[in-house]
């Protein structure tokens, strides 16, 4: 109908004026009316998985919102909502880990650092940064991995393990859709959790995880502002270990 296709072109044209826009940390007015306009034309389309896909896709960017706006509540119930969506498809559940991380960062932002901390190590499984917990592996098996990752980072820019890494010019975030995506999210679950574990003072933990995130954004791109809020993060884990000491 008229009235179908009236809509389709709405939502199309928003979603190409929100190009970019999929990692943005506090949207505003006019970007955040455009996620919502998809959002409802997304959940009103029907039960099949493009239209699955997308509403998880603007769920998740308005739950961002959320969060900037510190606002966890209402983050918590939209990624609820959205891990209702991926329940019914399985070809969704590698979503499960964007929505968990997420609902961990707003119980880090309200202080239930018990909760936080499971559902961030459960996002780091689901996304398969990690086999299990955390919690579950030593000190020694934590620096165990770094050192073997090091080794293959040596071995990559020697030439010898891969391709060379290439500085990137720019920072772009990687869209919804990028295969990049995925080492995203897992560096936002690692940066919370180092946050988390700095603050219940699991100084080995904390290093693990700040170092996994500064990989995981060198990665990406040498231009990602992830990396150098690793440093800082790491020289801030440095800081308490030797006051620790």
């Amino acid at each position: 109908t008229s009235g179908t296709s009236g809509k389709a072109n709405r939502a199309s044209k928003a979603a190409q004026m929100l190009q970019g826009l999929d990692d943005s940390a506090g949207l505003s007015s006019f970007a955040l009316e455009l996620v919502q306009e998809l959002l409802r034309h997304w959940m009103s389309a029907g039960s099949e998985l493009l239209c699955l896909e997308q509403s998880v896709r603007y769920l998740c960017v308005t739950c961002d919102h959320s969060l900037s706006s510190f606002a966890p509540e209402e983050a918590t119930r939209l990624c609820r909502q959205a891990l209702g969506l991926i329940e019914g498809e399985p070809r969704l559940r590698p979503k499960i880990g964007f929505c968990m991380r997420r609902i961990g960062t707003a119980e880090l932002l309200r202080s239930r650092l018990p909760e936080a901390r499971t559902s961030l190590q459960e996002s780091l499984v689901a996304m398969q940064g990690e086999k299990g917990p955390l919690d579950s592996r030593t000190a020694k098996s934590l620096h165990a991995t770094l050192r073997w990752q090091s080794l293959r980072t040596y071995l990559r820019v020697s030439g010898l393990w891969g391709k060379r890494d290439r500085a990137a010019a720019k920072w772009v975030p990687p869209e919804w859709d990028d295969p990049g995506r995925l080492q995203l999210e897992l560096l936002h679950a690692y940066e919370a959790l180092a946050r988390l574990y700095l603050l219940q003072q699991d100084i080995d933990r904390a290093h693990y995880c700040a170092q996994k995130m500064r990989r995981l954004g060198r990665r990406l791109s040498r231009a990602c502002p992830s990396v150098r809020d690793a440093d800082v993060l790491l020289a801030t884990i440095a800081a308490a270990n030797r006051t620790a000491s």
